[in-house]
């Protein structure tokens, strides 16, 4: 870690050498993930948005998929032939063609709608370039790269997130975030179609008794994010783009609030995933059992004790290396 840095890192487990030099690169996970630019972008001079330049050395591509998992219907809708579609967007290091330009940071229907939550100009907003290529070619620096997949915070879009994912994708990650489209802000489909959120109450009157929260975790974004997995791979033995560029051996996952409560889960189900990074995320039951992984958790420092405290008989019975990051 660098001298003066303010950051605390606490290792909760430290089984063994082996463990933790496997561990090292997903502490660069953690640390990108508190960049200060987590907003959707810096304002300048003129009142004029501009991305953050990433830090990492490879330029960054970027392309979306979309996704019918037609082993599940979708609860959201009453059309009983629907299926559960998803939109994923995904980052990764590339190597543009020459005279190729960068994509624009939001779709203009997302534009209007930071207008109306934020109060920001769509016109400012619908300008923002990001510093990704679209559907660039992948970079042929490495033969294959780490894949991760990021899952976002309740009603949040994976766009959103742009200054993170592209500061993992110029540091050699490919990274998959999926929407999780009736409860994600805003989920513009390929085809066009513009999915907006359900309300509330309707949430609620959906999955009446059972919290909202807990049955969108268990019936919904699990198997979401399971489903990603599933398709990644799929990716890696023929897609045109990624075909052999995915290092399957190196997935990990991540995640936001209720999107760090999933990633957390599914990360115990699957032996797919390696290793976990938890971004200020609440944990579910069955974190509590062993977790045999390597698992970091982000965290404001005020929050550690009372983690400690509830996590106690958890961290006793992990059967990998912990971390927490503590943020002042």
């Amino acid at each position: 870690m660098r001298r003066g840095s303010p950051y605390k890192l606490t290792a909760m487990a430290n089984n063994n050498r082996e463990q933790v030099m496997a561990f090292k690169k997903w502490l660069l996970i953690g640390l990108v993930l508190i960049t200060p630019a987590l907003g959707p972008a810096q304002a300048q001079e003129g009142d004029i948005y501009r991305m953050p330049p990433p830090s990492g050395p490879y330029l960054i591509g970027r392309t979306a998929y979309q996704w019918i998992d037609e082993s599940r219907p979708e609860v959201h809708t009453e059309d009983d032939e629907d299926f559960r579609e998803l939109l994923v967007e995904v980052w990764y290091p590339a190597e543009p063609e020459e005279g190729a330009e960068v994509g624009l940071y939001l779709e203009e229907a997302m534009g209007n709608l930071f207008e109306q939550m934020f109060g920001l100009s769509a016109d400012q907003m619908d300008a923002i370039q990001s510093n990704a290529y679209p559907d660039a070619p992948v970079s042929d620096e490495q033969p294959s790269y780490p894949v991760v997949i990021f899952d976002p915070g309740f009603s949040a879009a994976p766009r959103q997130y742009s200054v993170i994912l592209e500061e993992l994708a110029s540091h050699g990650y490919i990274v998959f975030s999926p929407s999780h489209p009736y409860v994600t802000t805003l989920t513009v489909f390929l085809d066009g179609r513009v999915i907006e959120p359900l309300s509330q109450n309707r949430l609620q009157t959906l999955w009446a008794p059972i919290d909202l929260y807990d049955a969108e975790f268990t019936e919904v974004w699990v198997p979401d994010v399971q489903f990603v997995i599933t398709q990644v791979e799929a990716l890696n033995s023929d897609n045109p783009l990624f075909a052999g560029k995915l290092d399957l051996e190196r997935m990990g996952l991540v995640g936001h609030s209720m999107g760090a409560r999933t990633i957390s889960e599914v990360c115990l189900l699957e032996d797919r995933c390696k290793a976990a990074v938890n971004l200020d995320g609440s944990y579910s039951a069955l974190v509590e059992l062993a977790f045999d992984k390597p698992y970091m958790t982000i965290l404001a420092d005020r929050g550690v004790e009372e983690f400690v405290n509830t996590f106690e008989h958890s961290l006793e019975a992990l059967e990998r290396d912990f971390y927490v990051l503590m943020i002042p």
